[in-house]
């Protein structure tokens, strides 16, 4: 939980401080999410307990896979806000609203089902269906507008 909190305020230091492109920030951190989730997928593939290193790599995989989802959190909350700006006046707050309920009502459902799934299909098929998952919102990128890769935040 600490490193979300660490990762939610790198995000916001990137976004304001450093200026950088909201849609980029998202980007670059959901591919580096990539790395402690097949990390997590090896160390349930592999066979081989190596004690004290397969811990040690499971609690690094984790607490780097919390980092960058707080990134990824702050960065999309920023770009919520920045699409609700181009809704009218008087339902951008109504607009953004809805996206923050949805995205919130997203991650509840998912974590309320997550632990039924992994009963059913096994740790390994799990973080294989997670890396799938989180392939497929890399190439949901391919349909930003242009004008959001090259935004920098206000």
């Amino acid at each position: 939980m600490g490193a979300s909190i660490v990762g939610s305020t790198w995000g916001g230091v990137l976004l304001s401080t450093y200026r950088l492109a909201t849609v980029r920030v998202v980007k670059r951190h959901c591919q580096l999410r990539l790395l402690p989730l097949l990390l997590m997928l090896w160390l349930t593939a592999n066979p081989y307990d190596r004690g004290n290193l397969t811990g040690c790599l499971s609690v690094a995989s984790i607490v780097l896979l919390h980092f960058h989802s707080g990134v990824v959190t702050t960065a999309t909350f920023t770009l919520m806000m920045q699409c609700s700006r181009l809704a009218p006046d008087h339902v951008q707050a109504t607009h953004f609203t809805t996206l923050a309920t949805i995205e919130v009502i997203g991650k509840m459902l998912f974590t309320a089902t997550l632990g039924g799934i992994t009963e059913y299909i096994g740790y390994g098929m799990t973080f294989l269906m997670l890396l799938c998952l989180a392939l497929g919102m890399l190439y949901s990128f391919r349909f930003c507008p242009n004008h959001f890769m090259l935004q920098i935040t206000n």
